[in-house]
């Protein structure tokens, strides 16, 4: 299990914070893998904020049929 540290924009954070925003989109340059947690920190006009969400990658897409070369889409849920 590794864990990546992300920057976000708050208004996405705000929505991962509440439930509603359960996957995200990224350039897979960090090899994710199911089980990977994710440290989102809100980051606004070059300076990180207050806010931060630990997430558990739970699926990961990574197919070129659904998804930009190199890009996925990660499946994310709570770490508590």
């Amino acid at each position: 299990m590794k864990c990546h540290y992300l920057k976000i924009d708050p208004e996405h954070l705000e929505q991962v914070m509440l439930g509603n925003k359960t996957a995200e989109v990224r350039f897979n340059d960090r090899d994710f893998q199911v089980g990977d947690l994710l440290f989102l920190r809100g980051y606004s006009d070059g300076e990180y904020t207050d806010n931060q969400a630990i997430m558990k990658i739970t699926h990961i897409v990574d197919d070129d049929k659904y998804m930009q070369p190199r890009f996925v889409m990660l499946s994310m849920q709570k770490f508590v």
